[in-house]
């Protein structure tokens, strides 16, 4: 019995400390009375399915990390094509009123001027490097969403299976600690009754 009891507590401590329960009050004192032997019969009479703590997989899921942070950065990045390209029509407008003002005979309109540049707008502001950079922006914004999901969805498969394995580690350990303490309840009309009934 008293190597049953040792091992019972050390179980209790093993699930306690993969769990992140060794503060519960419940499995704290319950392992110090396993170990010590004492207080069994009060023991006996708690349910083990009902006051052993549940654990929840808090701690980092790198998918659902991954999946967040993609998606943060997928929804910054969207919105940057619509600010490279009024910043490229900003670049060129303001290029395009200097070489007005000094060619003012010169039949060029605005959409000429912001592709061939004239030697005023930069290369990094003509329509086409915009353009492309728009382009290559908004690629990324695809994959980016597509890796978001794929991340989320996995690490919230991964965690669905996780906490199963959890809850069935929490219900075999209070199968283990019930099967233990069952036999060393007081002697009451209630116990004498069902140790009679399982005689019988």
């Amino acid at each position: 019995i008293q190597d049953e009891a040792r091992l019972l507590a050390e179980k209790v401590g093993i699930w306690a400390s993969e769990n992140n329960q060794t503060d519960d009050p419940y499995v704290s004192a319950l392992t110090v009375d396993l170990y010590k032997k004492k207080n069994l019969s009060m023991w006996a009479t708690l349910n083990p399915m009902e006051m052993l703590p549940y654990s929840n997989l808090n701690e980092s899921n790198k998918n659902l990390k991954w999946g967040k942070y993609l998606g943060i950065a997928r929804n910054i990045l969207v919105f940057a094509p619509v600010g490279i390209t009024w910043k490229g029509v900003e670049q060129a407008t303001r290029a395009f009123s200097k070489f007005v003002e000094t060619n003012s005979a010169t039949t060029v309109n605005f959409l000429e001027f912001w592709q061939n540049g004239y030697g005023i707008l930069p290369d990094a502001w003509k329509i086409n490097n915009v353009a492309r950079l728009d382009y290559i922006i908004v690629g990324v914004v695809i994959l980016l969403s597509i890796f978001a999901v794929y991340f989320i969805e996995r690490g919230r498969t991964l965690k669905h299976i996780g906490q199963a394995r959890v809850d069935g580690d929490r219900t075999y350990l209070a199968i283990e600690i019930k099967k233990f303490l069952y036999s060393k309840r007081h002697i009451s009309n209630v116990t004498l009754t069902d140790g009679l009934a399982t005689v019988i």
